[in-house]
């Protein structure tokens, strides 16, 4: 039996074994552990129940509802008590005691404006809430992503490592008995070892992944996470128009800056109204001791309703307080302008991503993996034939191994993207589109109870 015969029956006998048709020669759609019950909509319900951010936003939200009523409330009145010293002589005789209470009362229109201010900043914490809200979903599926791509890239390069070393085993079989050169065992071992390299980084990539979703659902730290289920590429059930107006309906980021505004105009017509007065109102009770005068009304007592009313005499402190709200006002205006501006750009930017990577999985599962998975045929069949050499084999199983990564990196890259794209608009899309069906349900039945 010749040298190249007995080359070319080992390849034979490895390249068709289960390990190595299914890490190098398959051309098929790479397909994903689905065993795990870690899949992607628990875990992001799961964080939205037990992430501490989200929490301490939602504890905010329902703080802020808390001063609503508080904005209409007067500011605590004042009683008050006067210990009389030596009695003070009246016409009916001696003051023995005087007590009384006493409101301060704004200028009417202040009390409305307060809370309008207050319902104001109540919906921009709440819409601080759902951005936290939304941004943390998006970090889970983003580290989802990450991890789903470590893993099922490790996978693929401890496939290719053990198909590699069982290649290389037997030619240092061959080596030892003079049947192989040692360059080609040198060549093999060095192929290994960059894969032992990458391996080495890839699990750096998945022990960061891990802990990043750990402590997004606030998890014990240092688990051991299973694989992860493979979840499908979510379909975008809107163009690009229909996002760019869903994004300046429901983009948090824009909204919390839209009530940040309203909250600067309101500061800004609560400081003009410092120019108006504000009032106090009173009543007060004095007794008077009887025995001590002649008067036909000797001891009785007396009472009286002070009015108080404030005097905004200070105009330079008034007239700097409403430029420095006008001013504020100026640039909450440009910062909605500006959100505005990166919502539009924002949407955009995610879009195309999305859809760039979205294509490129198309393009790895029609185009690149078949024609790698065909060129390393050609170069088996080139081999066998003696018109290749055994580092040509080398670089055909290296180049499918790569569009092998390569869709799986695509994978993950688009997962991310469907999660930053609908954190660009800021509610997830399968609640738009349930909205949307009951609003069109809610219509369609009304029309028919019409008829």
């Amino acid at each position: 039996m010749s040298l190249i015969f007995q080359i070319i029956l080992v390849f034979t006998i490895i390249i068709s074994g289960p390990v190595w048709a299914e890490t190098v020669v398959s051309a098929q759609f790479p397909q994903g552990v689905e065993h795990s019950i870690d899949d992607l909509p628990s875990l992001i319900e799961e964080a939205v129940e037990h992430n501490p951010e989200i929490l301490s936003a939602q504890a905010k939200q329902e703080a802020a509802q808390t001063k609503i009523p508080q904005a209409w409330a007067l500011k605590k009145p004042w009683f008050f008590y006067d210990v009389m010293g030596e009695n003070l002589q009246t016409r009916l005789g001696p003051q023995e005691q005087r007590y009384g209470v006493m409101q301060e009362i704004p200028f009417p229109g202040k009390l409305p404006l307060r809370s309008h201010l207050a319902e104001f900043t109540a919906n921009r914490i709440g819409h601080e809430f759902l951005h936290v809200r939304q941004t943390v979903r998006s970090q889970v599926i983003s580290a989802y992503a990450d991890l789903l791509e470590a893993q099922q890239i490790l996978a693929v390069l401890h496939d290719q490592q053990s198909a590699l070393e069982q290649v290389a085993a037997t030619i240092r079989a061959q080596y030892a008995t003079g049947k192989k050169q040692a360059t080609d065992a040198a060549r093999m071992e060095a192929e290994i070892a960059k894969i032992a390299e990458r391996i080495l980084k890839m699990t750096d990539m998945r022990v960061a992944a891990e802990e990043r979703l750990t402590l997004l659902l606030n998890r014990k730290q240092n688990i051991q996470w299973p694989m992860l289920s493979v979840p499908s590429i979510p379909e975008v059930p809107f163009d690009i128009d229909k996002l760019k107006d869903l994004t300046l309906e429901h983009r948090h980021g824009l909204v919390i800056k839209r009530f940040a505004l309203k909250e600067a105009e309101t500061k800004h017509k609560l400081a003009k109204m410092e120019y108006l007065p504000d009032f106090e109102v009173g009543f007060n009770y004095v007794e008077i001791g009887n025995g001590t005068t002649t008067n036909a009304n000797d001891g009785q007592d007396a009472w009286m309703i002070p009015i108080k009313v404030s005097l905004p005499l200070w105009e330079p402190q008034i007239r700097g307080q409403v430029k420095e709200a006008k001013e504020l006002r100026k640039s909450a205006e440009e910062d909605v302008q500006n959100a505005l501006n990166m919502a539009m750009a924002d949407i955009v930017q995610k879009y195309t991503k999305f859809q760039t990577s979205s294509e490129r999985i198309a393009v790895y599962e029609k185009t690149f993996i078949p024609q790698a998975d065909q060129a390393f045929q050609n170069t088996l069949a080139g081999y066998q034939g003696g018109n290749n050499s055994v580092l040509d084999v080398l670089d055909s199983i290296r180049m499918l191994l790569e569009a092998r990564i390569g869709y799986w990196e695509s994978y993950g890259d688009t997962l991310t993207a469907y999660g930053a794209m609908e954190q660009a608009v800021g509610v997830p899309f399968n609640e738009i589109v349930s909205a949307e069906k009951e609003h069109h349900n809610t219509n369609h039945g009304e029309v028919q109870h019409g008829k």
